[in-house]
């Protein structure tokens, strides 16, 4: 991943900043004395050193999706965000030179808040989360640029502080079937466990859409809930033993026999007279 932020930090300056590789070389290397002698032609050196977590971006609450047939959940936690850091400078052998050259550095980067998908290299083009870019900000870690230079044993020169940040997952996402039954066991000194359970399903039309806003009904039972946006419904508190459940959505009413506990809790109700009447028309014109 690191190496394509590289790759990618190059072809952000190659371009949208016009630095020509025949003419302007772009280097990752740590600019310290033995490197900076080698330099024989106009230089942008972008070196990166420091990684640490974002914290201010870190997120806690897990990501829940569900499969299509709606009986699979995958389960996984945000990635955390981390903060890369490079000191960007110009080495020309003309001081006018080197200050243009680091003032269009400057100039690409502040342009870019996020890393334009569309240069995004490697992995990095597949990411879910834009790269979040900070340039030459005051409250950088960079605040003392004589240590970076006193550490790599050069001549402390004019730099641009950029701050790229990644997502890295900590963690494979896991898939489980979705929990529909749920038993509790409850139990008085002296007396018998009594089962009291939680059930769940779904409320789908007849092409098997799920639906939202759904009345559900437990028949003879004070139990009655509303399906939400993706058509689930639960009822908890219900004693083992057989049920009839009710669906109803204005004129429509769909009816199941269960027994809790069971495997499958889901209603769906039966194609009404119009769609199955345009059905057989399509059939008709379609055979004629």
């Amino acid at each position: 991943m690191l190496n394509d932020l590289d790759e990618t930090l190059k072809a952000l300056l190659r371009e949208r900043g016009g630095l020509a590789a025949d003419e302007i070389d772009i280097a990752f290397e740590a600019p310290d004395r033995e490197w900076s002698a080698r330099v024989g032609k106009p230089t942008v050196n972008c070196y990166l050193y420091d990684i640490r977590e974002n914290l201010q971006l870190r997120e806690t609450d897990w990501i829940v999706e569900r499969a299509e047939n709606g009986r699979l959940t995958t389960k996984r936690q945000p990635p955390r965000r981390f903060d890369l850091s490079y000191v960007c400078t110009a080495w020309t052998s003309d001081i006018e030179d080197e200050h243009r050259l680091l003032w269009r550095v400057l100039a690409t980067l502040i342009r870019h808040p996020e890393l334009p998908t569309g240069l995004l290299r490697g992995d990095l083009a597949a990411s879910e989360y834009p790269i979040r870019t900070l340039v030459a900000q005051p409250d950088g870690l960079l605040r003392d640029p004589a240590d970076v230079w006193s550490a790599l044993d050069n001549r402390i020169r004019p730099s641009v502080n950029f701050v790229a940040t990644l997502p890295l997952a900590d963690m494979d996402p896991f898939t489980a079937p979705l929990t529909l039954t749920k038993r509790i066991g409850l139990r008085a000194d002296g007396t018998a466990a009594a089962d009291i359970v939680q059930i769940a399903g779904e409320v789908r039309d007849a092409g098997g859409v799920p639906l939202g806003g759904v009345l559900v009904r437990v028949r003879d039972h004070a139990h009655a809930t509303v399906t939400t946006a993706d058509g689930r419904f639960w009822f908890t508190g219900l004693g083992t033993g057989p049920y009839t459940l009710v669906a109803e959505d204005g004129a429509r009413r769909a009816d199941r026999a269960v027994v809790v506990p069971g495997a499958d809790y889901d209603l769906a109700f039966a194609a009404d007279a119009a769609d199955t009447a345009a059905a057989k028309g399509g059939k008709r014109r379609r055979d004629g």
